[in-house]
């Protein structure tokens, strides 16, 4: 398990991951990430919601974080109206894969390094986004396009890069003994069987 985080921490996390990939997303593509008729709003709601089932994973918790990325993916859904289920399939895997990188890649394998861990968040989101993109075209049954495909692997890419950059710098600012002074009153309070 990562170490649990204050909350001014976690919304350190949340605003420097979301800012880290709107300025990747505004770098591809630029204004297109405000607009939701566009591809590149993924950078916009893909930071927002991976951001803060990151920021809340480190902050509360696994499940709790899994729980919120569920409701962020039904709300993302919604709001495609038509879409819902395309959008709703993509943004789920998306913060899913955003809690157990937090999780597994951030806090378990690699929790020593102090740089590089974003391009772990790269990979797997650019591996996300080819299988949603795979799994859409075969839910709406439309021909797969090569060109749809490598755009969208790409923007998974470019999103866990910028989403990875901004919580790494946001990282520098977590007092370590915030982090261990949390998790030793977590095994306090919640003891082992």
């Amino acid at each position: 398990m990562s170490p649990r985080i204050g909350l001014k921490s976690a919304a350190l996390l949340f605003v420097a991951g979301t800012m880290g990939s709107l300025f990747v997303g505004m770098v591809w593509s630029g204004a297109g990430v405000f607009d939701i008729e566009q591809t590149a709003a993924a950078f916009l709601f893909n930071g927002l919601g991976c951001a803060l089932v990151f920021a809340l994973q480190r902050w509360h918790g696994f499940w709790g974080a899994m729980g919120t990325s569920v409701v962020l993916a039904v709300a993302f859904g919604v709001f495609a109206g038509e879409y819902f289920v395309p959008v709703f399939v993509y943004a789920l895997l998306m913060m899913l894969a955003a809690v157990c990188v937090a999780e597994y890649m951030w806090g378990r394998t690699f929790p020593k390094l102090q740089f590089g861990r974003f391009l772990n968040t790269a990979v797997v989101f650019a591996a996300v986004a080819l299988l949603t993109t795979l799994i859409s075209v075969i839910m709406q049954a439309v021909p797969l396009l090569g060109g749809l495909l490598i755009r969208n692997t790409v923007q998974g890419l470019l999103i866990g890069i910028g989403l990875g950059l901004g919580i790494e710098a946001a990282e520098m600012f977590i007092p370590e003994r915030e982090a261990v002074e949390l998790a030793e009153d977590s095994a306090v309070s919640h003891p082992a069987p």
